[in-house]
């Protein structure tokens, strides 16, 4: 069975250097592009929920912010410079 994947473009700025570690490598597991702290993410929603509870597991809520954003893949995604479209192959994450 396919899954449904949506695009989620996930941005973060953690205060801690050791939090950012943590939050950065869970949001890389999922990242298919990206950069700095600003990363698009490829999701189905299983995906997308346990990422949410790594993030809220790592913060400090009143030091850290960390921003999930549901894309709508209906509308038409600009790009510039040398920004390309997402090269996504289905995968899995274990």
């Amino acid at each position: 069975m396919a899954s449904s994947r949506r695009m989620f473009l996930v941005c973060y700025d953690i205060a801690d250097p050791k939090r950012w570690r943590k939050v950065h490598e869970a949001v890389q597991a999922h990242a298919v592009s990206g950069q700095k702290s600003v990363y698009e993410c490829w999701l189905t929603a299983g995906e997308h929920q346990a990422l949410l509870a790594r993030l809220e597991a790592v913060i400090a809520p009143a030091e850290d912010k960390v921003h999930v954003f549901a894309l709508d893949a209906r509308r038409k995604v600009l790009r510039f410079g040398v920004a390309r479209a997402p090269q996504c192959d289905p995968f899995l994450i274990v």
